[in-house]
Parts: structure tokens; C-alpha cells; sequence
């Protein structure tokens, strides 16, 4: 630029002359900060002379490349180590690299400038605290922006800040320092905690979690984040790729499911502050998403803990129980549990409590009321935490033998006083019954003795309540004139019994005697023997007597013998009875029959007394007429050899066409007297003659 009359110029501040070669300008407050001013001279062309010669100068007109006022330092700057992670933390303990933004100054914003930069230089020092240096001096490193340095010895674990100091063309310095970053060149360590799972097993197929809280720990720069994977062995990830998280703990949702009994492992990548990385790996953890399959649960009576299942037991006795069959193919029994309750799944006797992997308990005796059935639960539990139950089928308490009842000798419904058999004993019994264990067994034996078993020793029976012996031990036989004993053993669920013996039977080998056989009795029969008139009724008389066994029940039946047809069944009547009247019958005349009584006395053995046979007839004969000549048309031949005549001291007569077609005529009674059917003349002797009589 060149002015060749500065004073003239429209932007002037100040003008002046001078015969110097320099200028000092003193302003009163003229100049204004961040303005650029230009000092502008003009020369006249001049002729110089020298001793020795003359010079010819020039018009001289030129101005100065101006000079910017800055009453101010520096402007901005930030100042930052790069690659840090998390903003603060530092692998390496020998290299640092610096960053800044360059630093503004007045001198940039008026335009055209002879320098780059408003900033001259910029120093770098590196120190413990902010702003300081004792690490690295501050230094000029030009107008660079950036600033690797190597070879330094920085120690884990400090903290270090890096100051720019940018400096301008009139010495006016800004100062910034970063953000302090801490030196960590070492992994995170891992503790004696190792990886945690739920459980001790995975209980499911398709979702696992785990957690490391308290595995990892780093005093430098802390862990910021964890990558975790699972596989099939340490430090695979082939069942599920590594995972990021920031959390203790956390879950994964499987695509591949898990196998049940299979092994799998967990790796853990935590990685500190600093990037830096430590691998832990967990426990092989199996696999187990079933319970246990179920076991038997086993009443027993003893502390030794063997025998079959019992149902009932007496107070006296030990109760205990024991079970078997729970297994777990994959992860094992970790403890069972025992409950005892009146009901399915109750412990309102005896509360759930564990028992480790002991496989049996003894119950406290005091917990049991008589007569109630107690039902013991068995939880089995696997490694997985995974259960499954089973219950037994109860036990009752039971303290009292079984009520008594009955025994009657004989097989019959009734007790049998006599017996005529003597190789066969047996008998009938009822009555016995157990409210809280029910009927087990029962047991009989036979002797001449109350209770005795003298020719029969017990025999187990089940449970019925009938026996019989058809042969007794060593082809005995029943004795005689000796009373019998048949004694019943009852035995309960619990082994509590009761006995009742008989009283007694004797033998009676003998039949009864028949005193009087049966015939009809007079009164309703005819004056003939045998013979009946009435068609409706027949009485019969007996008697059976027996001295050993008296009569217990006498049978009579009346059957038909000639040209009947008559159905009766024989019916039972009582012992003393000795006659009999059957009425209601319906008899035909001229037929024959016959009346059977049977007599039994109470040893059984019967004897029957049978009628003759007993003819029905209950018409009159035919009458006939006396044997006369009459004037009859037909010729009757009725008067044979004038036998009917008479005269005062006798009578002969003579009669004809009587008859009687069921029993016949016996005999014909002649009466004679002074008027029709008196018989005042009878006194004479009569003569019997056939058809004919004579007096």
C-alpha cells in the first residue's frame, strides 16, 4: 500500500514530520484493542551530497505490514489425552499422547496478519497434580496440536494431568490443563468367589443365570463391564456366544436347548477400566430339570429299620417308618423330609422336618390316639432343589383285642347239643368284630376240657366263621359220654386277640326207640281198622322215645299207596308231639295211603314209623232189599225157596243187592222191633247166615 500524503488519508490517527529514520508514537487512549494499525511515510526526492559525490534519492511513499493492538491473553484451548478408556484410564505407563484445540488470539480476527497464528508457541508439561510438572518439564513445542510422548515412567495407579501453556506474540499466555487420567496397566484380579448359580444344578432347558458378584475386583480403575458366554466345556461358547453387560448378574434365554444330565460350563470376561481383561471360568454345573422318581414309603414296627409294612400296631409297640426307590439319575438325593397326618398331605400330627439323607424315622409314641389312621409323607429332593413325595398307606393305632363273640358247636345255624359223628367236629361262630384294625385271622382248637385242645391243637383259619375237621390227627375218634369243647381264637390287625370257648357237645351214636308205631285213631276213623270215612282229615298217634339225646324234631308226611294223587311234603313239628291231624286234605274215596313220622333226636340220627296202608271210604254200601216175591213186570227171581216167612216164635229172612264197591261188606246188623227201626225183640238169638238170618 502506498499513500503519498499519510495526513490526507481518511483514516488517519495521527501525522506528523521528522528528519529520524525512526518514530516513537505516544497515543492517549487512541488505540482500541484487536485493531490492526498501519504507520505510512512519504520522502520528496532529494539530492544528497557526499564528499566525494552526489546521490539522487527517489520519492519515497510506503507503509508498514501493520501491527494489531492485544491487551488480552489467549482465548480457549481444551486439552485431552486420547485413546483413554472411560475417560480417565491408561493402559500403557510410558506413552502419552496429547491433544488440544489451538488456542485463539485477538490477533486472528483483524484480517490480514504476517504470523499463521495469533499464538507464538505453545509449552507442554506433564505433572502428579494439576498444573504441575514434576513428571514432565514444561517444554516449547511449537504450534503443533498434538503430542506423543514416550519413554516416560508413569506409575499404576496415579493420577497425572498434562498442561498446555499457548503463549502469544506479546507474551500474554493462556494456561489449560486436562482432566487428571489414572495410569492402570494391570488386569482385574479375580477372588476366591467363584461364579454363582441359582442353584447347584440348571432347572431348566432353556434359561440360565448366573452371577459373579464379588469374583472380580480392581483397585485401579474398577471393572466397567463383563462379557460372558456358555459351553460345553471351559471357555467355549458354543451352547451361547459372549453376552455384554454391566451387571453382576444376568440371564440367558437358550436358542439350543440344554440336556438334561449334561455338563456346562460358564466363562466370565471382566474388563476393567482400562480395557484390560481377566477370564474366569465357572464349576462344571449339570444339568437337571426333573424330580427324583418316586419311592415307597414303608410302616415298620422297630428301630432297626427292616421288615414288611404294617398297618396296625398296638400302643405298646415302636412305630417307625422307612422308605426306598427314590432316585435321581442326575443329580442325586440332596435330603428328604417326613410329615405325619390324619390325612393325605396333613401334618397336623408331626410338621415337616428334614432328615438329612437318612432314609428312616421313628415317630414320638405320645403323638398317637387310639383308633386313628396316621399317614406318613416322604419328600425326596434332589440336588436341583426338585421334589417329588410319596405317602404310605396308613397305620392305625390299635390297643384293644377284638370284641368277643359266639361259638356254637356244630356246623348248623343253631348250637348242637349232641353229636352222633365221631370223626368230624366242627363249628360256627359270630359276633366278633374290631372297630379300629378289623379282623386279621382266626385260630380253633378242639378238647374235652374248656379251652383245652386235647384232640385238637389250633389251626390258623382266615377270616371266616365257620370250621370243620372231617378226620382228626391220628384217625382219633370223638369220645363218648365225654363233653366236647370247641374253642375261637380272634385275632385283630394289630396282633391283639380274644377267645371264647362252647359249651360243649357230647356223641350219641344210638337212634331213637319207637315206643308206639303210627296208626290212625279211632276216633276219626271207621269201625273198621285201616280205614278212614272222612276224605278231608286224618289223626295219627306215635311215640319216640331216646334216653342219651332226648328228641329234638320229629317230621310226618302222608303219601298216597293206590290209585292216589296226592302231593304232600313232609313238615317238621316239635319233639313232644305224639299225634298229628291233617285236615284240608282231599282224599278219594278208595284209594289207599299211608302216614310216615320221623323221630330225631339231638344227636341227628332219625327213625321213621310208618301206617299200614289207609283205605278212604266214605260212602255207605249200596242198600239192598229183602228177598220177596213181588208183582214186579220182570221176572227178579227174588224169593228163593220161601225163606222169608215167619211165625210167632222165629223169622227167617233173606236179602239181596247190598254192596260196597271200596271196602266191602264185612258184616250185616239185624235189628227187630215191635215198630220201624226198633230193636225191643233183638233179645232172641240170631243166626248169621250170608244173606240169610234166623231168629
Amino acid at each position: 500500500m502506498m499513500i503519498r500524503d499519510p495526513c490526507s488519508h481518511p483514516d488517519v490517527i495521527k501525522c506528523g514530520q521528522t528528519e529520524n529514520e525512526y518514530i516513537n508514537v505516544l497515543t492517549q487512549n487512541t488505540l482500541k484493542h484487536g485493531r490492526r494499525y498501519y504507520i505510512c511515510i512519504h520522502a520528496d526526492a532529494v539530492v544528497a551530497g557526499h564528499e566525494k559525490w552526489t546521490e539522487d534519492l527517489e520519492e519515497v511513499n510506503a507503509c508498514s505490514d501493520g501491527v494489531t493492538v492485544d491487551l488480552t491473553p489467549p482465548n480457549g484451548g481444551r486439552v485431552w489425552v486420547e485413546n483413554l478408556k472411560d475417560i480417565k484410564y491408561q493402559s500403557s505407563d510410558s506413552d502419552v499422547a496429547v491433544y488440544w484445540d489451538s488456542f485463539l488470539d485477538v490477533e486472528e480476527n483483524g484480517g490480514k496478519t504476517v504470523h499463521p497464528s495469533g499464538i507464538s508457541k505453545y509449552h507442554l508439561y506433564i505433572g502428579s497434580i494439576e498444573g504441575g510438572e514434576d513428571i514432565v518439564t514444561k517444554h516449547n513445542v511449537g504450534l503443533i496440536n498434538h503430542k506423543i510422548l514416550h519413554h516416560l515412567s508413569l506409575q499404576n495407579g496415579h493420577t497425572y494431568y498434562v498442561t498446555i501453556e499457548a503463549i502469544d506474540f506479546v507474551n500474554r499466555t493462556k494456561t489449560v490443563s486436562s482432566e487428571g487420567f489414572i495410569i492402570d496397566n494391570s488386569p482385574p484380579e479375580t477372588t476366591s468367589k467363584p461364579i454363582q448359580f441359582t442353584n447347584t444344578y440348571i432347572q431348566s432347558n432353556d434359561v440360565l443365570s448366573a452371577c459373579w458378584s464379588g469374583s472380580f475386583k480392581d483397585t485401579e480403575s474398577g471393572i466397567s463391564q463383563y462379557r460372558w458366554a456358555i459351553g460345553t466345556r471351559p471357555g467355549h461358547e458354543n451352547i451361547r456366544a459372549y453376552m455384554i453387560t454391566d451387571n453382576d448378574c444376568d440371564e440367558a434365554n437358550l436358542e439350543h436347548k440344554l440336556q438334561d444330565g449334561h455338563v456346562y460350563y460358564v466363562t466370565v470376561q471382566a474388563i476393567n477400566g482400562a480395557g484390560l481383561s481377566t477370564t474366569l471360568i465357572s464349576h462344571p454345573v449339570t444339568v437337571d430339570t426333573t424330580p427324583p422318581t418316586t419311592g415307597h414309603v414303608i410302616d415298620i414296627l422297630n428301630t432297626n429299620y427292616t421288615g414288611d409294612d404294617v398297618d396296625y400296631i398296638t400302643k405298646q409297640s415302636l412305630l417307625s417308618v422307612r422308605w426306598q426307590g427314590f432316585h435321581d439319575p442326575h443329580s442325586s438325593m440332596q435330603y428328604y423330609t417326613v410329615k405325619v397326618g390324619t390325612c393325605d398331605d396333613c401334618d397336623d400330627i408331626i410338621p415337616e422336618i428334614k432328615t438329612g439323607i437318612s432314609t428312616h424315622f421313628t415317630f414320638p409314641p405320645s403323638k398317637f390316639t387310639p383308633g386313628t389312621k396316621y399317614i406318613t409323607m416322604v419328600t425326596g429332593c434332589n440336588m436341583a432343589d426338585m421334589c417329588t413325595s410319596a405317602i404310605s398307606d396308613g397305620v392305625i393305632i390299635d390297643v384293644t383285642p377284638p370284641d368277643v363273640g359266639r361259638v356254637l358247636d356244630g356246623t348248623k345255624d343253631l348250637d348242637v347239643e349232641f353229636q352222633a359223628t365221631r370223626n368230624f367236629v366242627g363249628a360256627k361262630w359270630h359276633g366278633f368284630k374290631d372297630a379300629q384294625s378289623g379282623i386279621a385271622r382266626y385260630e380253633w382248637r378242639v378238647g374235652t376240657t374248656i379251652g383245652g385242645e386235647e384232640l385238637l391243637s389250633p389251626q390258623d383259619l382266615p377270616v371266616v366263621e365257620l370250621a370243620y375237621r372231617s378226620n382228626l390227627p391220628d384217625n382219633k375218634l370223638l369220645p363218648i359220654d365225654t363233653r366236647i369243647y370247641i374253642t375261637v381264637r380272634c385275632y385283630n390287625k394289630a396282633g391283639l386277640y380274644s377267645e371264647v370257648t362252647s359249651n360243649g357237645f357230647k356223641i350219641d351214636t344210638t337212634l331213637p326207640v319207637v315206643v308206639q308205631r303210627a296208626v290212625p285213631v279211632s276216633s276219626f276213623s271207621s269201625i273198621l281198622p285201616s280205614t278212614t270215612i272222612s276224605k278231608s282229615s286224618i289223626k295219627i298217634e306215635w311215640k319216640f322215645t331216646d334216653d342219651e339225646s332226648d328228641i329234638e324234631r320229629q317230621y310226618i308226611s302222608i303219601s298216597p299207596h293206590l290209585l292216589g294223587d296226592f302231593n304232600s311234603s313232609a313238615m317238621e313239628i316239635p319233639s313232644v308231639v305224639t299225634e298229628f291231624t291233617f285236615s284240608g286234605l282231599a282224599l278219594h274215596d278208595g284209594s289207599k295211603y299211608k302216614v310216615k313220622v320221623i323221630g330225631c333226636n339231638l344227636a341227628g340220627l332219625c327213625l321213621s314209623s310208618v301206617t299200614d296202608d289207609i283205605t278212604v271210604d266214605s260212602t255207605p254200601p249200596t242198600r239192598g232189599m229183602f228177598a220177596i216175591d213181588t208183582d214186579h213186570a220182570a221176572n227178579l227171581n227174588r224169593d228163593r225157596n220161601n225163606w222169608n216167612h215167619w211165625s210167632t216164635t222165629s223169622i227167617k229172612l233173606e236179602w239181596l243187592g247190598f254192596a260196597d264197591l271200596h271196602t266191602g261188606i264185612t258184616e250185616y246188623k239185624v235189628s227187630v222191633g215191635s215198630k220201624p227201626f226198633f230193636t225191643d225183640l233183638n233179645e232172641a238169638s240170631i243166626s248169621n247166615y250170608g244173606n240169610m238170618w234166623y231168629s
